[in-house]
């Protein structure tokens, strides 16, 4: 196996691995969310401001913004690795 194709392997394993770790945070956090909404049904509605329908509405969409600034930041220390595991493992010298 060359370089090309285990960097490759590692590459696309790494990425299956993220993406469970993403589905499996995913799952509970939308089980503590739905915890948390049905508590904020059931409590007395006369109590109740805008601000925290507003923070509701934020739990729920918090996910869906996350993912792409996790993606960047995850793109960014797979970059620096890949490039520093380079120099260090493939040189020609």
């Amino acid at each position: 196996m060359n370089k090309y194709t285990s960097k490759q392997m590692y590459m696309s394993e790494d990425t299956k691995r993220l993406q469970q770790v993403n589905g499996t945070l995913m799952f509970l956090y939308y089980f503590l969310f739905a915890i948390v909404a049905y508590q904020f049904i059931y409590r007395n509605k006369e109590q109740r401001q805008w601000k925290a329908y507003f923070m509701l509405f934020f739990f729920f969409l918090f996910p869906f913004v996350m993912y792409p600034i996790q993606q960047f930041i995850y793109y960014i220390f797979q970059s620096l690795f890949l490039g520093v595991s380079n120099k260090i493992y493939y040189t020609d010298e």
